[in-house]
């Protein structure tokens, strides 16, 4: 387990088989953090971006014109071409892969609106949760961009919806499966905080559901979610 803490002395903690080894963190005071897949422990903070290496912190160049925007770090995923997502909230979202960093992953197609959270789910999509409630996905080589229109097209897409609908609306939020195209998001919530995947089947009398991912998005109020 790590743990950062600090906001000028910054420091690391790794907690291990009952111990707590502090370190120094060069990243200064951490924002984000990351595990990849292939067990790289990923730190983003006010001094830059940085990645674990046999024990010790070692420095990832950012693009040139984010040189100065390392307090921006915002949120990092994998992709399974090995390729980094990151992003800088509101000053821009990168890939990283073979030590080049491309804008947006030289895609047109992904909104360039501010990033705030990235997942990659067990199917090797990559979702992207954007200000003003609007998710996308990067699935293979292509993206699909999830808009807000009214609650009510929604509701009247299928029995599917309806069926998902009754089964969460009493925690006030709306169901969708994870394999539908036409699914819109309520345009009241502001933010899509996080994506959470039960990859466990969800077997119903009217069938069975694969992949299933929720949605979180915090307003003002109490955070509320979306099965997707």
């Amino acid at each position: 387990m790590w743990i950062t803490e600090g906001a000028e002395n910054a420091k690391l903690f790794r907690v291990a088989n009952g111990r707590v080894e502090s370190r120094n963190s060069p990243a200064g005071p951490v924002g984000v953090t990351y595990r990849s897949p292939d067990k790289t422990i990923w730190f983003g903070g006010t001094n830059g971006l940085w990645r674990l290496v046999d024990g010790g912190l070692v420095r990832v160049d950012l693009p040139k014109e984010m040189a100065d925007q390392s307090p921006f770090l915002q949120t990092i995923t994998q992709d399974h071409s090995g390729g980094m997502w990151v992003s800088f909230g509101r000053h821009g979202l990168y890939r990283l892969a073979d030590g080049v960093w491309t804008s947006y992953g030289g895609r047109e197609d992904l909104p360039k609106t501010g990033v705030v959270i990235e997942f990659t789910d067990s199917l090797g999509r990559v979702w992207f949760g954007y200000t003003k409630s609007q998710p996308a996905v990067l699935d293979g080589d292509h993206v699909q961009v999830f808009g807000a229109p009214t609650t009510a097209s929604v509701w009247g897409t299928s029995p599917r919806f309806m069926d998902a609908g009754r089964e969460s609306g009493s925690a006030g939020s709306l169901g969708y499966s994870s394999s539908t195209t036409d699914a819109s998001i309520p345009s009241e919530r502001r933010i899509t905080s996080c994506f959470v995947e039960f990859p466990e089947l969800w077997k119903r009398p009217t069938g069975t559901f694969g992949s299933t991912a929720w949605v979180v998005s915090f307003t003002s109020a109490a955070p509320k979610s979306q099965r997707r």
